[in-house]
This record gives C-alpha cells, sequence and structure tokens, in this order.
C-alpha cells in the first residue's frame, strides 16, 4: 500500500518534466520558425 502513493507522486513528477520539456521544445520552434520563412 505504501509502494503506490510514492510511485504515484514519481510518475507525477515525471509527468511534470516531460510537459516542461515540451513547453520548451515548441517554444524553440516557435522562435526558429520566423528564422525559417
Amino acid at each position: 500500500m505504501l509502494l503506490t502513493p510514492s510511485g504515484s507522486v514519481t510518475f507525477g513528477l515525471h509527468k511534470k518534466r516531460y510537459v516542461k520539456i515540451k513547453i520548451n521544445d515548441i517554444k524553440e520552434i516557435i522562435i526558429q520558425k520566423p528564422k525559417l520563412f
């Protein structure tokens, strides 16, 4: 029973980090797009 909450917490932190990386990738694409055109 104790392993489930800690597992969900680590998964939640992992998801937050993944979302942050995705947002940064989108920002980089938006910044680079004007240079391409």
